[in-house]
């Protein structure tokens, strides 16, 4: 997915249908968290899997705590949200020809 930048919201909010008082950061937040828990699932089964193949190479038993393992997902996508709307959210404050110009 490609990142949005300033230029892109400007045109979004330069078009009539889109109006001022719409929000630019609504529309993209759920690419975000998509793509946000992607990222929190991978690393998560990749923690897994090291945890596993370390503990096997060493004969040890591997422990997992579910509490820890749970909630990584929910956190990526509270991340990718936040990454993705500080961009959008800034970009909305500027006046869309100057965006353009940028």
């Amino acid at each position: 997915m490609p990142a949005f930048g300033a230029a892109d919201v400007a045109a979004e909010r330069s078009v009539p249908s889109f109006s001022r008082d719409a929000d630019p950061v609504a529309g993209r937040s759920p690419d975000e968290k998509l793509e946000g828990a992607c990222g929190g699932l991978a690393g998560t089964c990749a923690a897994v899997i090291g945890l596993v193949a370390v503990s096997g190479a060493n004969g040890w038993y591997p422990v997992l705590n579910p509490l820890t393992i749970i909630p990584d997902p929910l956190i990526g996508a509270a991340v990718g949200c936040v990454a993705g709307a500080y961009p959008a959210l800034r970009a909305a404050l500027l006046d869309p020809v100057e965006a353009l110009r940028r």
